[in-house]
Formats: C-alpha cells, sequence, structure tokens
C-alpha cells in the first residue's frame, strides 16, 4: 500500500478560491472541445448518433469534471486519477487534471503524490502530443493558440516538437510548482500554529508556577501568623478554664472557645494543604453537614434544618465537597449579616433529581447595599455551583433573603 502524509488540516477550502479553479476548470474544458475533430464533426452536416452522443458525453465531462474540484480536499487521489484518464478518452484537456495535481501536492506529500505526479505526466503528455498531430488548424487546440490570429481554421499547420514538449512543460511545471509553493505555505502554517500552541503551554505552565510559589508563600505567612496566634488563644482558653473551675458557665464557655481554636487549626491546616497541593483537598462527605449545622446552633444561631438525602455515600466527592462549602457559608453569611434572625436550611438529594439547597433568612434592613453585602460568599458559592453544571437562584422577598442551589448529582 503506498502511503502519504496530510499536510496541515483538511479544513474545506476557501469558497473564492473554489470559483475561481472551477471557472478555470470550465474554461480550459471547453477551450478544448472547440478546438478537436469532435467540433468539426459536430458542426457538419448530419453529424451521426454516436457523434452526438460523444458530444453530449464532452459536454456535460466540461462542467461536472470541474466542479468536482469542490472535493478536491477529501478526495485528491480519485479526482487527480480520474479526471487524468477520462481527459485520454474525451477531448476536455488537460486543465482540471492539471489542477487537481496541483490541490493534491499542495495538501499530501509522501510517495503516492509523487506515483500520482508520474501518471498525470504521462496522460498530459499523451494529450498533448495527440492534441499537436491533429489537422487541420481548428482540429488542434495547440496549434490554434499558438499560430496568428488571422490563419484560416483549414489551414495545415506544422508545430515542432521543442514547442509542443515546452507546451506541455509549462503546463506541468505551473501545476507541480504551486502545488508545492502551496503545501509550503500550509507547512509554515501548521508549525507556526504548533509554535503558537507550545508557547501558549508554556506561558500556561509559567503562570501556574508562579501562582504555585504564590500560594507557598501565602500558606507559609498564614501558617506563622494566624497559626501561631489560634495556637495562643487554646493555649489561653485552657488556662482560663483552669483558672474559673468555680464558674461552670464560665468553664463551660472557655472550653467551647479552647474547642474551636482547635478545629481552626485544624481547618487552617486543611485549607494550607489545598494552597501548597492543588491535588490535596479536605474530605467533606455529606454525613459531616450535621456537624456544619450543630456548630451554627451551637453558637446560639437559632436555626431551623432539614436535611434528608439518599445515598449520600455514593456521591462524587467534588459534590459532596461543594454541598459542605455551600451551606456553610450561608449559615456564616446568616450569622454575619443577619443575627439573631431565625435561619431556615433544607437539603435534598438523591440520583435522579441532584441535589438542592434552601436557604431563607430575615433581612436586617440596616445593611449597606441589601443583599450586595453577600457578595463575596455568594461569588464563591456562584464559581462552586457552576463548576458543577448546577444553577444559582436568589433575592428578597417579604423582608425574607432567600437562595436556592441545584447541583447535577454525579
Amino acid at each position: 500500500m503506498i502511503e502519504y502524509e496530510v499536510v496541515g488540516d483538511d479544513r474545506r477550502p476557501a469558497v473564492w478560491l473554489s470559483i475561481v479553479l472551477i471557472a478555470i476548470g470550465i474554461l480550459g474544458c471547453f477551450t478544448s472541445t472547440a478546438f478537436c475533430p469532435l467540433a468539426l464533426h459536430m458542426t457538419a452536416q448530419n453529424p451521426s448518433g454516436l457523434t452526438v452522443l460523444h458530444g453530449i458525453a464532452t459536454l456535460v465531462a466540461d462542467v461536472v469534471l470541474p466542479v468536482w474540484l469542490l472535493w478536491r480536499h477529501r478526495q485528491p487521489f480519485t479526482i487527480t486519477l480520474v479526471t487524468a484518464a477520462i481527459s485520454l478518452v474525451l477531448p476536455i484537456g488537460n486543465t482540471v487534471p492539471l489542477i487537481a495535481l496541483a490541490c493534491l501536492l499542495g495538501r499530501r506529500r509522501g510517495a503516492a503524490p509523487w506515483w500520482t505526479t508520474a501518471a498525470v505526466t504521462i496522460t498530459t503528455t499523451i494529450v498533448g502530443v495527440v492534441d499537436a498531430a491533429r489537422s487541420p488548424k481548428a482540429a488542434s487546440t495547440i496549434k490554434t493558440l499558438l499560430s496568428p490570429a488571422n490563419t484560416p481554421d483549414t489551414a495545415d499547420l506544422t508545430v515542432s516538437w521543442f514547442t509542443v514538449a515546452a507546451f506541455i512543460a509549462a503546463g506541468l511545471i505551473i501545476s507541480i510548482g504551486s502545488g508545492l509553493w502551496r503545501r509550503s505555505q500550509r507547512t509554515t502554517t501548521s508549525l507556526t500554529r504548533e509554535r503558537d500552541v507550545a508557547q501558549a503551554t508554556n506561558a500556561k505552565l509559567g503562570d501556574e508556577l508562579s501562582r504555585r510559589e504564590e500560594r507557598e508563600r501565602i500558606a507559609q505567612e498564614i501558617h506563622d501568623q494566624l497559626g501561631h496566634r489560634l495556637s495562643l488563644l487554646s493555649l489561653q482558653s485552657g488556662a482560663l478554664e483552669t483558672q474559673l473551675r468555680d464558674n461552670p458557665d464560665a468553664v463551660k464557655a472557655a472550653h467551647e472557645v479552647q474547642a474551636g481554636a482547635a478545629a481552626a487549626v485544624n481547618d487552617l491546616h486543611s485549607l494550607l494543604s489545598v494552597l501548597t497541593e492543588s491535588r490535596v483537598t479536605p474530605d467533606l462527605p455529606l454525613s459531616k453537614l450535621a456537624e456544619v449545622i450543630d456548630e451554627s446552633f451551637g453558637a446560639g444561631q437559632p436555626l431551623n434544618s432539614s436535611v434528608f438525602i439518599e445515598d449520600a455515600d455514593r456521591v462524587d466527592p467534588a459534590v459532596s465537597r461543594a454541598v459542605y462549602r455551600i451551606v456553610q457559608e450561608l449559615l456564616t453569611n446568616a450569622a454575619k449579616h443577619a443575627p439573631g434572625q431565625t435561619t431556615t436550611l433544607r437539603v435534598r438529594g438523591n440520583p435522579r433529581d441532584g441535589i438542592s439547597i434552601d436557604a431563607t433568612n430575615g433581612y436586617i434592613g440596616g445593611w449597606a447595599g441589601g443583599p450586595s453585602a453577600h457578595s463575596r460568599g455568594l461569588k464563591g458559592i456562584t464559581e462552586r455551583v457552576e463548576l458543577l453544571g448546577g444553577s444559582l437562584h436568589y433575592g428578597l422577598d417579604d423582608d425574607l433573603f432567600h437562595v436556592h442551589v441545584d447541583i447535577p448529582w454525579r
């Protein structure tokens, strides 16, 4: 099997170029048909039926074969070889085969295109030699094109074989040369595109490396500053718990502060691991939603909650992590912007309908900018929801702030 390689992509060529090539092909075909013995026979009185059929077939080929060039990017070998073979049978000339050959060489490289070039060279030579040997002048395209305009159609001219060879060679050189030039252009374009992709990839990797270094620097700063202060807070609350043994309420409050500080340290370590290792994320299954709700309730936030999720252990970790963080953010926003107001939380989910989250809390008119005070938290929720292909809706209704989230199950 003769192999070949596609040069560049195989997209459809420009429409204007196809129109130009088809027009040139039709002009060349009709010119060759107009100056051949068949034309003389067709214009004679009472042409035979076979001559008429031959003429009709030629006229059809004069139109169909150039139009076939529209598919030259899909069937370059077939179009080139078939049109070259037909040129040996019908007086259509070499224009369409040479155009097809140029397009073939522009889009393919390897042994197959050169074998095809050899075949077209043979058929072009045969057609040219046969045409030059015809008489009178009106029966030969080459003689008609090379003779003076005032030469009678019935004149019996002689054209040197050197001239015939030069005429044939000129057509082949134009065809092969334009094809190789087009191949060079396509190769350059392809290499340029690959270079641009490589540069973009390198730039992206460089940016990612810079961001990673910045994340590591930020993580170190957070660890050194915030971690130290949280540790001091835990130690101080422990000391306070020891000093206030006679006051059960104070001891309980100090214990809760110490537990909260310890939990904050654990959360800080998880966040630092996310900053320093992009693939490492905390494990937050849906079963931990109860912990978030209990923390909010234990902090004194009025809360009515209802959570029901079927097959919670089968949900994708990315989805469960997003649901956990969204619920956490909604409760945090409610406690921050509507302190003392009752928050209603409803979480439902199953493999068929996905997961829905509804949160409602009172609206305090003193917020600067109204619900826009939620902007940072809602922006983070929006990003998480969009990454999972879900939807987010929120707004005010009867002095209540509503948030509704839908996340597909996966």
